[in-house]
C-alpha cells in the first residue's frame, strides 16, 4: 500500500471576489486542479480522484460581506463529513 496523501495538498485559500470558478481556474493554470474537478482536471487524474473522492473537493469554510445596513455578516461551516471521509480514503488506496 502506498500513502497517496503525499501526492496531494490541502490548501486554505482566500479569494477576493466571488467570481465563478475563480479558485478552480487559478489552480488549473499552475497545473494543480481541485480534486474530482470534472471541468478542469485531466481525465486520468479525474478517474483516480473519483476512486476516493466522489465529488469536487472544494469547501467554503467562511464567507463574509457587508450587508445593506453596512454591517459585517459572517457565515462559517465546518468541513462536511463526506470530505472528511474522502481524506481518510486517500490513505487507504492501493498502488496504481
Amino acid at each position: 500500500m502506498q500513502n497517496h496523501a503525499k501526492d496531494y495538498t490541502l490548501l486554505h485559500l482566500f479569494p477576493k471576489t466571488g467570481r465563478t470558478h475563480q479558485v478552480r481556474v487559478h489552480l488549473k493554470s499552475i497545473g494543480h486542479s481541485v480534486v474530482s474537478d470534472t471541468l478542469y482536471a485531466p481525465a486520468k487524474l479525474l478517474k483516480f480522484d473519483k476512486t476516493w473522492c466522489p465529488r469536487l473537493f472544494l469547501h467554503a469554510q467562511k464567507i463574509e460581506f457587508e450587508n445593506l445596513k453596512h454591517r459585517q455578516v459572517v457565515f462559517e461551516a465546518q468541513l462536511p463529513y463526506d470530505l472528511i471521509k474522502a481524506q481518510a480514503n486517500l490513505n487507504l488506496l492501493p498502488d496504481v
